[in-house]
């Protein structure tokens, strides 16, 4: 059923080594850079706002708004790291099926666990609604071509 999911990261605890392929690994550079949260639904996609991390942890506040469709499956969650010279690095991502959304339960809070190429780099815990038949106006919202 077509509609309107809410997704509301609200924080993360990463791995010591999550951040590893930073700018400035040297052991006297502060841990301290923004992240946000990338979430892909088919070819629609939006992000959260970014926030600092602080050592191996970060907290969101805003949520985000991505419009359904009847077929869509799955989400996928990436955690990035800003970087000011190149492009954004993942921390970490993570599939969850929406199905059971679409089909029935209509929110829930729960940790799920963050990898980057087979390795656990954190997790993170994440509040999702599913709001049927609403449109989302969202402006981080965007449809990729």
């Amino acid at each position: 059923m077509p509609g309107t999911i809410i997704f509301k990261p609200i924080q993360a605890h990463f791995t010591p080594d999550s951040d590893s392929d930073s700018e400035d690994d040297s052991p006297k550079s502060p841990k301290q850079f923004k992240a946000y949260c990338k979430f892909k639904i088919g070819r629609r996609s939006a992000q959260s706002e970014s926030t600092n991390l602080n050592e191996l942890h970060a907290e969101w506040s805003q949520p985000v708004k991505i419009e359904t469709k009847e077929d869509d499956e799955e989400v996928k969650l990436k955690v990035k790291k800003e970087e000011k010279r190149r492009f954004d690095n993942t921390i970490g991502e993570v599939e969850i099926n929406i199905q059971k959304f679409l089909s029935g339960k209509k929110e829930m809070t729960q940790w799920f666990h963050l990898e980057d190429g087979g390795k656990k780099t954190g997790e993170i815990l994440l509040h999702i609604e599913y709001v049927p038949g609403e449109e989302s106006s969202e402006k981080g919202e965007k449809d990729e071509k």
